[in-house]
């Protein structure tokens, strides 16, 4: 399975799955940095509403960064909330596990977006080189 965390590590500690590849961990490298956490918005709607586009990508930083210099366990506890099904030990290694992952910033990086591609073209997702030019931008980031 590829599915965001936590539903892999409660997978695993039910042993329904295993790890292959723990991208977060840094097992495949081409995906270090890649920025998971990504707002998605069509040209027209960024182009009208500048203003929303800027206040909704600042705060994903503004949380990105606070995950990033937080302790594990702090960060676990205010997540816990949206994943009451979750065992707490679960919930801790997940973010423990992606905390080294997150990039406080918000920076789209070329390479890990290339990383993507490779994965994506490997598995039959796409089929030839995507235009990353065309699809993402890092002009709305705060300054």
């Amino acid at each position: 399975m590829s599915y965001p965390p936590p539903f892999p590590q409660i997978a695993i500690k039910a042993g329904d799955a295993i790890s292959l590849v723990a991208n977060t961990k840094g097992e495949y490298p081409k995906l270090n940095s890649f920025q998971t956490g990504v707002l998605l918005v069509r040209p027209e709607y960024a182009k009208k509403n500048p203003y929303t586009v800027r206040r909704v990508v600042g705060a994903m930083v503004r949380g990105s960064r606070w995950v990033a210099e937080n302790d594990a366990k702090e960060v676990a506890k205010v997540v816990a909330k949206f994943f009451k099904n979750a065992p707490s030990d679960v919930l801790l290694s997940t973010v423990e596990t992606i905390k080294p992952a997150v990039i406080p910033d918000g920076r789209m990086d070329l390479d890990g977006l290339k990383g993507v591609e490779e994965v994506y073209r490997a598995n039959g997702v796409i089929k030839k080189p995507v235009p990353w030019d065309h699809l993402v931008t890092n002009e709305f980031l705060p300054q």
